[in-house]
């Protein structure tokens, strides 16, 4: 890649593409009255009482159980080195992996955030309208849910 003060030329796949640099610093903290009007998408967040009905959900929504989760919850940007341990998985992936073998450009890596719990390592939650990992998980103990709901999320996939 080649940079630019207001833009970047990389080379991904035999294209050549320019876009322009954004902060991949950015964070935001999701408890429910956050303004996340700044973000590309729209989140929304709501805390109910679990019903025992668990089901199939779009990669634009993820539940949560509460008792698992350490608010603040926050949004970032995926950084190097990042993991997360896919839903349904044993172990654990990187970041980067999940999106290489997705065939994602640079520049759609860096439009796609990650819902990261309050915990202190920060544990990844959900790639947001991608994949939600294997935390906090929704099970018949549950009696209460985190919903969250992305409108507009970022998905190179759609």
């Amino acid at each position: 890649q080649f940079l630019a003060s207001t833009h970047r030329l990389v080379k991904d796949r035999g294209r050549l593409i320019i876009t322009e640099r954004g902060n991949q610093e950015e964070e935001y903290l999701v408890d429910g009255d956050c303004d996340v009007s700044n973000l590309p998408f729209s989140l929304e967040m709501s805390i109910v009482p679990f019903d025992g009905n668990v089901c199939r959900l779009p990669k634009n929504e993820a539940w949560f159980d509460k008792r698992g989760l350490h608010f603040p919850l926050k949004l970032r940007h995926w950084r190097d080195g990042d993991r997360f341990r896919p839903f349904g998985m044993k172990g654990t992936r990187l970041v980067s992996d999940f999106f290489s073998d997705m065939k994602l450009s640079l520049d759609e890596k860096e439009r796609i955030w990650l819902l990261c719990d309050g915990d202190e390592n920060g544990t990844i939650l959900w790639i947001v309208g991608l994949r939600a990992a294997h935390c906090a998980v929704v099970n018949t103990t549950t009696k209460e849910v985190v919903k969250l709901l992305a409108n507009n999320a970022e998905n190179p996939r759609s």
